[in-house]
């Protein structure tokens, strides 16, 4: 299939860009998961409010800062991705790690990510999800409608890119 097709957005103006991805999240996941974008030099292009609380960090705080930066080990996460660049027939993956709040308290998480590419195949970043993991497991249905999402997130994600670069 085809995969999904995303640049920084950092050249938009960052209120709409916001604004943006927040309804391309809730069109797809329904209430926003904590959703970072992150390019192809691990830095993060944008977050989402519920990143933001997740956190304990402003928007303005994350943006332009390495992934690495909200982890307990932040080599961790940018093997977990980097591993992905490797393999973009695997597209995502799923990975438990420790991510640390503004307050410095650890908090287990999960991480989902998936490789966003442009049409030449060439990465171009990552959409990341966060979420503190819990050690009950999300029913099969669950887990397969979530996947779902998320593959048509990387669609919508490639169609609202190629709309703000090519305006009418």
């Amino acid at each position: 299939g085809r995969k999904g097709v995303l640049c920084q957005l950092d050249w938009v103006e960052k209120k709409r860009s916001s604004s943006l991805e927040d309804q391309l999240l809730r069109l797809t996941l329904g209430d926003p998961a904590p959703t970072l974008f992150v390019d192809s030099g691990f830095r993060i292009t944008s977050c989402n409010e519920a990143t933001e609380r997740l956190f304990g960090l402003s928007a303005d705080e994350v943006i332009g800062e390495a992934i690495g930066s909200l982890f307990r080990d932040p080599n961790e996460i940018v093997d977990i991705l980097g591993l992905q660049s490797l393999d973009p027939l695997s597209p995502y993956c799923e990975e438990t790690t420790t991510a640390i709040r503004r307050d410095g308290t650890l908090f287990p998480s999960l991480v989902r990510a998936l490789l966003l590419v442009d049409d030449e195949n060439q990465v171009v970043g990552f959409l990341v999800l966060v979420r503190e993991n819990r050690t009950e497991a999300l029913p099969n249905s669950e887990q397969i409608l979530f996947h779902e999402r998320l593959a048509s997130m990387g669609e919508m994600a490639a169609q609202l890119v190629h709309g703000i670069r090519h305006p009418l």
